[in-house]
């Protein structure tokens, strides 16, 4: 064997063996940045397919899709766990206070109160023991979602009936050739208008809804609704728990709305998220994921 023929063969080994090693080096940075995505609960973390040999595409798409089934069973079993703990909250504390709310009135009742300050105290009781009843009551509405009935209907009348109640701020709708929508209309209605009531709170003067339809790489399809406004921005931390049963930022918020929301969109099948928004001169942006059943 010639020496040149040696080289060649010595080239094209170390060739190979640099383009395996660098192979190794890609899988292990990707598994790193995809352990670290799950250890960070962010599951809608994905990787790029681009460029990849047709075995270690089909492999990242496989985990890809893997981290939407796995945000998808946690978005489930945490809207469950909420709702079981509002179903014991509520329960007790109606237990508790219907004893006092009806022993004070009965107390108020009496001839012999009216006019002193135990009358004034019983008042003071039964008026506190009313505001925590509506408060709980709220409450109960998350521990007694009915199971959807969910079907076809148009996107833009959907949306019309939406604008049609807020006619103080400006509407920017855009729809990407999404004509119909699969839900429970009246569930959908209701997460949809919270969202936006929270936004007319925020001060927002103008709204932009964008609806499109996406696909994953396990080739599903979604419809994505994109609500945004220019209200008063959402700070990073409290976004992160803006979906959390009980928090409100408001003085006079019970922490119903959003948690409300998040609850309602995965009992449809779907997701709810804060996200960036496609409009330049918007603040916040929700991204209401569901089902698409289009034709």
């Amino acid at each position: 064997m010639h020496i040149w023929e040696i080289i060649l063969i010595a080239t094209a080994i170390v060739a190979i063996a640099t383009l395996i090693i660098r192979h190794q080096i890609s899988l292990k940075r990707r598994a790193y940045l995809m352990r670290e995505a799950i250890n960070n609960r962010d599951y809608s973390f994905k990787l790029s397919t681009s460029g990849l040999l047709f075995g270690d595409k089909a492999m990242q798409q496989a985990l890809n899709a893997m981290g939407e089934i796995i945000k998808e069973q946690s978005n489930r079993s945490e809207v469950d766990s909420w709702r079981n703990l509002s179903r014991v909250l509520t329960h007790e504390i109606m237990n508790t206070t219907a004893p006092i709310a009806s022993i004070s009135q009965a107390l108020l009742n009496q001839e012999e109160i009216k006019g002193t300050r135990t009358e004034k105290g019983l008042e003071t009781i039964n008026t506190a023991v009313h505001h925590l009843n509506v408060f709980i009551e709220s409450y109960r509405k998350m521990s007694q979602l009915d199971d959807p009935n969910c079907s076809l209907f148009p996107a833009d009348e959907f949306f019309k009936q939406i604008t049609s109640l807020f006619t103080q701020v400006n509407w920017n709708i855009e729809n990407k050739n999404v004509s119909s929508l699969f839900a429970d209309q009246t569930m959908l209605h209701q997460a949809v208008v919270n969202i936006v009531k929270n936004a007319v709170e925020a001060k927002a003067k103008n709204i932009g809804i964008k609806i499109d339809m996406t696909t994953t790489d396990d080739k599903k399809k979604y419809t994505d609704i994109y609500i945004s406004n220019d209200g008063t921005t959402i700070p990073p931390d409290i976004a992160k728990i803006i979906f959390i049963p009980f928090f409100t930022t408001k003085s006079y918020g019970t922490g119903i709305g959003l948690a409300l929301c998040r609850q309602i969109i995965v009992t449809l099948g779907g997701d709810i998220e804060l996200t960036d928004s496609p409009y330049a001169n918007y603040n916040t942006t929700f991204r209401v994921r569901l089902p698409y059943k289009g034709k």
